[in-house]
């Protein structure tokens, strides 16, 4: 996953009761996002990186990182709640199972509907 990447959300549950109060609204289940940016975890060398999408926007606020420096950084989301996915694979999926599909049209005013 990168900036730029499309995403669906698949986990909209379990919000803090600060969410509302850091962005301006939340990511929806089943929705579609792209990738704004990718922030590295500065809490643990070792954890998940985080991640911000178009549209919605974090508060900035400073942090603490695990190696002691303060940084200003934009609230985002863990990476876990998304999930990336390639919009032209997913086109190509649907016409394959179009194309593998019986349709059958009665006339020709069937063809327009």
């Amino acid at each position: 996953m990168k900036a730029g990447s499309f995403v669906v959300c698949v986990d909209d549950t379990n919000w803090s009761k600060y969410a509302h109060e850091h962005f301006n609204k939340l990511p929806v289940q089943g929705q579609l996002y792209i990738v704004s940016e990718i922030h590295p975890n500065y809490d643990s060398k070792e954890g998940p990186p985080g991640v911000s999408v178009e549209g919605i926007v974090g508060k900035i606020h400073t942090i603490k990182t695990y190696w002691g420096k303060y940084l200003p950084i934009e609230w985002h989301f863990k990476i876990s709640r998304f999930k990336e996915i390639d919009l032209l694979s997913n086109s190509e999926e649907m016409i394959e199972e179009f194309e593998n599909e019986e349709h059958v049209f009665e006339t020709e005013a069937d063809l327009i509907k």
